[in-house]
């Protein structure tokens, strides 16, 4: 029997409601025309979706604040439901994907969700707030309740097998930059890096700021340095690279096939969801929120 989801969404200028439900419905392709973001029309036919899609799970519920809306990404990602508010959609689903990343207007929803007991998938991260993600976080049901992750770090081009990591030596600097806003893209390059170095303590952070761009240096135990940099109104295929004592390495990050990295997440929540085995990450939760806070 499949997990039954409830997507809710609607924010400016976010796919994922479409792009996060069709990875578990799939979609009709004769309808992809009227999806309204360029980037998700453009990647969607390179996958074959029964292939791909999550398995054991079916968005079966949504709701945005628009009707409208609702009844678009209803019709074009196989959804059943349209429910008529919050409490509706929890009341008949197994978990949620809260698919709004307007991070400063969504806490009155999220806060609303938490109090339903469900599992709940947050798209970017739960807030730039440091103060406020201890809040979040303590608000639980239960330890796990809230998952948030960046699906780049699924990116199989950052993930360092024991060869690459022997070529490039000690790592001693790592600088990863990203189109967008600090408050709301830099989850996408600091996650990744903080699987790649480890449980190493932060000695010293420091931010730099100019009316568009954002950049948070920190100095690391064993001597490693981490530089994240947002650029706003600027179009560039974010990077990362990894500076060694023998080599460097850059990955650019390949947007077309970010898909991929969707579904991996979704896939992971459902193992999650599926088997009641809800981890704690609160301790990383609370090292990301310390970063991005320091950029704000």
């Amino acid at each position: 029997m499949k997990l039954k989801y409830g997507v809710i969404g609607l924010s400016s200028g976010n796919g994922h409601p479409y792009s996060w439900s069709i990875a578990c419905n799939g979609y009709k392709k004769n309808k992809i025309k009227q999806i309204p973001f360029k980037r998700v029309r453009d990647y969607l036919p390179k996958y074959e979706i029964d292939l791909y899609k999550v398995e054991g799970a079916e968005v079966t519920h949504i709701w945005t604040q628009s009707k409208k809306t609702s009844q678009s990404i209803a019709s074009i990602c196989n959804i059943k439901n349209i429910s008529k508010n919050l409490n509706e959609l929890a009341s008949s689903v197994d978990a949620i994907l809260f698919l709004r990343d307007d991070i400063l207007y969504r806490e009155k929803y999220l806060n609303k969700l938490i109090k339903t007991g469900k599992p709940i998938l947050v798209d970017k991260f739960l807030h730039f707030d440091q103060k406020k993600v201890e809040k979040l976080l303590s608000s639980q049901k239960f330890d796990g309740q809230l998952f948030s992750e960046s699906p780049l770090i699924h990116n199989k081009n950052i993930i360092l097998n024991s060869n690459e990591r022997n070529k490039i030596g000690k790592i001693k600097i790592i600088n990863a930059s990203v189109p967008g806003s600090w408050v709301q893209y830099a989850i996408h390059i600091i996650q990744p890096v903080l699987n790649l170095i480890g449980n190493k303590k932060i000695i010293k952070i420091n931010s730099i700021k100019t009316k568009n761009a954002t950049t948070v240096v920190i100095k690391w135990t064993k001597n490693l340095i981490t530089v994240f940099s947002t650029i706003e109104n600027s179009n560039f295929i974010p990077f990362t690279e990894i500076i060694g004592s023998k080599s460097r390495l850059r990955v650019d990050w390949d947007l077309d096939y970010v898909f991929e990295n969707f579904i991996t997440s979704l896939k992971s929540f459902t193992t999650r969801v599926k088997n009641r085995k809800f981890e704690n990450f609160n301790n990383q939760h609370l090292l990301i929120s310390k970063i991005i806070d320091a950029g704000r």
